[in-house]
């Protein structure tokens, strides 16, 4: 898959790609994640979204016939949007299981990072969800393809933990050594005691989830010489950080681990 490319395909492939899953990857402390785990995790995503699938389309199958035009957009939304997710799930996997293999290409070139998400910010789901962006960014040597993929990636993770109407908020500025971006949301938090461990593969936070979007989002930072990290947010809520210095260890075109 592209990285410079959309974040999401606008229709879907009628072939899926070969995955090999890893069923024992790493944390960042070293442990192993048990077999049961990792399939029980992916088990589960996708089951939920695929229940939604299966009962919308049993519905306009058996009593399509009958339905009002409102009810059938309805139900066709509903299946899109989880069917779209699906993707994404396979997707996370395909990439995490790329990174691990192989690594990263990365294709540096100068990014205005606010330039970039005020261009993604139509494309990203978030429902009903206002989504509200700040800040001026700085223009950086970065893989802008590999910042598509952060951003999308910290969204649906806020998106998961913030209540419909309630707002998402993506910042960007300059911290005199490179881009910090940052996506809050309006959660019930992250527990001190995870912090660091909800970054790690398959580690999901209070939500839910298969763990695999902040995993790829810690990874995409740090082959670009950065970090990421999440902090509390006064009154309520989570906002996870990234740092993109203005040139990383890994010059363009080098696969690092």
């Amino acid at each position: 898959m592209s990285t410079t490319g959309k974040i999401r395909r606008k229709g879907m492939s009628s072939q899926l790609p070969t995955i090999e899953i890893r069923l024992s990857p790493g944390r960042g402390d070293g442990e192993q994640v048990p077999q049961e785990v990792v399939l029980s995790t992916i088990a589960h995503d996708m089951r939920r979204h695929l229940t939604p699938i299966i009962g919308v389309s049993q519905t306009l199958l058996t009593h399509g016939s009958t339905l009002g035009e409102a009810q059938r957009a309805e139900c066709i939304k509903i299946t899109l949007r989880n069917a779209l997710q699906l993707e994404h799930l396979i997707h996370e996997m395909i990439d995490l299981q790329r990174f691990d293999a192989v690594g990263w290409i990365l294709h540096r070139r100068p990014t205005d990072v606010r330039a970039l998400i005020d261009a993604l910010v139509p494309e990203l789901d978030i429902g009903t969800r206002p989504l509200r962006v700040e800040g001026n960014g700085p223009i950086v040597n970065i893989d802008p393809g590999l910042l598509e993929r952060i951003i999308d990636n910290l969204v649906q993770n806020a998106k998961a933990h913030t209540p419909l109407d309630s707002p998402i908020i993506i910042a960007t500025q300059s911290d005199g050594t490179g881009a910090h971006i940052t996506v809050q949301d309006s959660g019930p938090g992250v527990p001190d005691k995870i912090k660091t461990a909800i970054f790690d593969d398959f580690r999901s936070g209070p939500a839910g989830g298969s763990g695999l979007g902040l995993s790829l989002v810690k990874r995409f930072s740090e082959i670009h010489g950065g970090r990421a990290w999440v902090e509390d947010v006064r009154g309520g809520g989570a906002r996870f950080c990234v740092h993109l210095p203005q040139a990383g260890d890994a010059p363009d075109g080098r696969r690092k681990h």
